[in-house]
């Protein structure tokens, strides 16, 4: 393993020299370019912005609010300000306002049929927007892969389907990275999405188009995917909530790149929204349970008394050389949750160490190449027509002839490599490790622990600086392998005015806690909860 991890490393070094001025004007380009978006000063949408997914529903249920105003004015929202994010890759808005116009003349009726009923349909007349990698019918469903250019989705995935049944409306599908693989949002087929809190840095991976477009106010909540951090990364880059769950709590398939066997447990769909009440709210629905009763997040969410948990602080990763040490900014964020669980809640957080925690990239990365799907990755790059050569595309693309994106190309070099270094004692090493540490989390946290780690070592680099340290994504991408939950939530914003955040995790099966735990510090920590970005506030 560390044989093709240097030599990865080595490639990223040459990059870095190479990208080193074009990266200076890049930034040029990008800062006497800027056009600022007005301020969104309209008072009567400005309360329609600020609703939760679940308040939406309710008021258009109880005819407080119609659907046709709500999609309007999130479509309204996203034409003024996605142009300057390229979050929104696609839109449906034409087809979401006819879908809004139904949902109201059904329910101004003298009638309304019991399949209206809140019940069944929790989610009703509620916008939406979706990775572009899940299917979503009728729109574009490339991965981020230019040789997908021009596919249409026939079918919608589960998940989207579930929410569609539910009365959710999509608007729009939102931007990813090549074949979802890496942490910053940009491929050939889009092009790179801005963060909303500062288009000159990144936004988080692979499901960095819903976390931009989300955090931007423009869109109610939406749905990514996170096979190592791909929904938690760009929640943290983005300052908004979302949630790894425990493996198979929601149904995959009809999505791009497609995972198969046992790395199926590693994935998880996930809401992204900007409450945090959203997300027991939409996961009942994409998990298929009942929205009332004891079978649903939601009432085992309200059930838990925090005050009975047990807490536990991890500030790092145990000191790995491969990953950025956490910045002391992060760490005092960190803290802060600490010391509010102390003083407002008065429950002890015992502060420790995992040294193990340092293997985490070697335990992500060990797991995915001994259970990846039915096909190599390079055959993924080749969209199923063969197989492509990285080493030769990473020549190709020196000379800004690729297809692919760098980021794509070096892990396609990483699957060769490992193909070519591969030792089953090494494997079955990490292996062990893995077990060992799973088992020294679950023997600390027992049956109701919770768990502050760090989201990121770092706030949104600056775009392309992910170069420099190709594998900070270890610091959530552990507990796809693991199998616990975790939820990003948002710490307010640093001193250049960019989202802090720490992740809460526990172990298998006890999403319920991690998200009780967010929803409590988002209703009584001050610093907790989503901030509007400052060029698009809500006035």
């Amino acid at each position: 393993m560390p044989l093709f991890i240097s030599v990865t490393l080595l490639l990223w070094k040459v990059y870095c020299i190479l990208r080193f001025f074009g990266g200076i004007m890049f930034f040029w380009r990008r800062k006497n370019s800027l056009v600022q978006a007005k301020q969104w000063n309209n008072p009567s949408q400005v309360k329609l912005l600020v609703l939760s997914a679940k308040q939406a529903a309710v008021q258009i249920h109880s005819r407080q609010l119609t659907s046709q105003e709500l999609v309007k004015c999130y479509i309204d929202r996203m034409k003024a300000i996605n142009p300057y994010l390229n979050a929104a890759v696609c839109y449906r808005f034409e087809e979401a306002m006819n879908q809004a116009q139904e949902v109201d003349r059904i329910l101004d009726g003298q009638t309304i049929p019991p399949e209206y009923s809140p019940e069944k349909k929790p989610l009703l007349g509620v916008p939406f927007t979706v990775k572009e990698s899940h299917s979503l019918m009728g729109m574009p469903h490339t991965g981020g892969l230019y040789k997908r250019k021009g596919t249409t989705a026939s079918v919608d995935s589960p998940v989207i389907r579930r929410l569609k049944d539910a009365g959710g409306i999509p608007i729009a599908s939102t931007n990813c990275s090549e074949l979802c693989m890496w942490y910053e949002s940009s491929n050939n087929v889009y092009g790179t999405t801005n963060n909303p809190y500062n288009v000159n840095c990144m936004v988080g991976g692979s499901s960095g188009g819903e976390g931009s477009i989300n955090a931007a106010a423009c869109s109610v909540f939406g749905i990514g995917g996170d096979i190592g951090g791909s929904v938690r990364m760009p929640c943290f880059f983005c300052g908004i909530f979302g949630h790894k769950h425990s493996p198979h709590l929601t149904p995959g398939g009809n999505e791009f790149p497609p995972t198969s066997g046992d790395a199926r447990s590693y994935v998880a769909r996930s809401p992204m929204c900007r409450y945090s009440i959203d997300l027991p709210f939409v996961l009942d629905i994409m998990a298929g349970n009942a929205i009332e009763g004891s079978s649903s997040l939601t009432s085992k969410v309200a059930s838990v008394d925090i005050t009975k948990l047990s807490f536990f602080s991890i500030a790092n990763d145990g000191g790995s050389w491969y990953a950025s040490p956490v910045e002391q900014q992060l760490v005092d964020a960190q803290s802060e949750v600490v010391d509010h669980l102390r003083s407002h809640y008065k429950v002890d957080v015992l502060e420790t160490k995992l040294q193990k925690l340092q293997y985490s990239l070697g335990v992500w990365l060990t797991a995915i190449n001994e259970n990846k799907s039915s096909h190599p990755f390079c055959e993924y790059m080749a969209n199923l027509e063969g197989s492509v050569n990285p080493f030769w595309e990473f020549c190709k693309w020196l000379v800004g002839k690729s297809l692919h994106t760098l980021p794509c190309i070096g892990l396609g070099a990483i699957e060769k490599l490992t193909t070519f270094t591969k030792s089953k004692v090494k494997s079955e090493k990490v292996k062990a490790i893995t077990q060992c540490l799973k088992t020294e989390l679950e023997d600390l946290l027992g049956p109701n622990g919770i768990l502050l780690y760090p989201s990121h070592p770092n706030v949104a680099p600056p775009h392309h600086k992910a170069i420099y340290m190709p594998f900070n994504f270890a610091y959530t991408a552990v507990f796809n392998i693991l199998g616990f939950p975790a939820t990003q939530i948002p710490l307010g914003l640093n001193h250049q005015g960019l989202p802090l955040g720490v992740q809460i995790v526990s172990t298998t099966g006890n999403d319920h806690l991690t998200i009780a735990v967010v929803v409590e510090l988002e209703r009584t920590m001050s610093k907790c909860g989503w901030v509007c970005p400052p060029k698009y506030l809500l006035k």
